[in-house]
């Protein structure tokens, strides 16, 4: 009896311990692809992903697509691309060398739909500077923005319309990663927009005193979202 007793003892433990684990965990799969240079904005984050790849250039994106459908598992899917936007130069950018490691958002989407069913997404988040600027400018670019052969580039144009899923990030200035994404998972949309409305008209350049006030209230707003997860008290 008192075996028994011990037993039942352990085992209701062990229930305690895991079921608020369990409890919390996320209905959703997290996919981080994060510029090198970005690397470090991640390590306060309380949000653990299923899978966070450290990028130096984009020939690693299409293995990170193929990862994520391969283990999403029915899941729908976040996609966090901590990636630049270059001021005045509509494409994004991975590593240190921004002018090197360019890619389009319009082949950036074109990849995406090519390995995922655009409804097991929850949301692309795009962690950008001026990420209305890149959405507009290069969902489908200029023809002097298109090199296919660029060595670790993705610069190809949209092949149909509109994505389906939604495209979030901020709009009109510098972004702090993971500024976007943390917006996104708390449901807070204080800087943060939807992208698409931007394929439709073009961004407004804010001054740069509102823009420089713009980037603060940014900062601000991530501290304030770490704060409620916790990391800083």
């Amino acid at each position: 009896m008192l075996a028994m007793r011990n037993l039942i003892l352990s085992l209701a433990l062990i229930v305690t311990f895991l079921c608020p684990a369990l409890a919390q965990a996320p209905d959703y799969y997290l996919a981080e692809y994060i510029s090198s240079d970005l690397w470090n904005n991640y390590s306060d984050s309380p949000h653990v992903p299923d899978l966070k790849v450290r990028a130096k250039d984009w020939k690693s994106f299409e293995p990170f697509l193929k990862e994520v459908k391969k283990n999403a598992n029915g899941r729908p899917i976040i996609l966090d691309l901590s990636v630049h936007g270059i001021d005045g130069v509509p494409v994004c950018a991975v590593g240190n060398d921004k002018s090197s490691y360019l890619a389009t958002v319009g082949a950036i989407i074109n990849l995406i739909e090519k390995y995922i069913p655009a409804e097991n997404i929850r949301a692309c988040v795009f962690e950008s500077c001026f990420g209305a600027e890149t959405y507009n400018g290069s969902i489908t670019p200029p023809e002097t923005l298109l090199n296919p052969h660029a060595k670790g580039c993705l610069l190809k144009p949209r092949t149909k319309g509109s994505p389906s899923f939604k495209c979030y990030g901020v709009a009109n200035f510098r972004n702090i990663p993971p500024c976007a994404l943390e917006q996104f998972l708390h449901n807070e949309f204080v800087t943060l927009e939807d992208l698409r409305i931007y394929e439709a008209r073009p961004p407004v350049r804010l001054d740069k005193v509102t823009e420089q006030n713009m980037v603060h209230f940014n900062r601000f707003v991530l501290i304030k979202l770490l704060k409620q997860d916790g990391v800083f008290r």
